[in-house]
């Protein structure tokens, strides 16, 4: 149980340490390295550099908050496929 829970934590703190060595990469470089390479880093760059305001524009054209998180999720699975 220790060792699972110590491979998750490795797991995170690099998850974390590649998004911070991309975090100045411009939207086009991040969006090849996520396609060419399927790099969950580049891709989560994007999120939180673009989600806030996607999920913004989605609440106030919906209105309804769930509506509005639907529309969301729908935006950044696209982009992922």
């Amino acid at each position: 149980m220790a060792h699972a829970l110590l491979e998750i934590t490795v797991r995170h703190i690099r998850a974390l340490a590649e998004e911070h060595s991309l975090a100045g990469a411009a939207d086009g470089k991040l969006l090849a390295r996520f396609a060419d390479r399927r790099e969950e880093a580049a891709f989560a760059v994007l999120l939180r550099r673009h989600g806030p305001m996607v999920l913004g524009v989605c609440r106030r054209v919906l209105k309804r908050h769930h509506d509005a998180e639907d529309a969301f999720q729908a935006t950044f699975l696209l982009l992922a496929r």
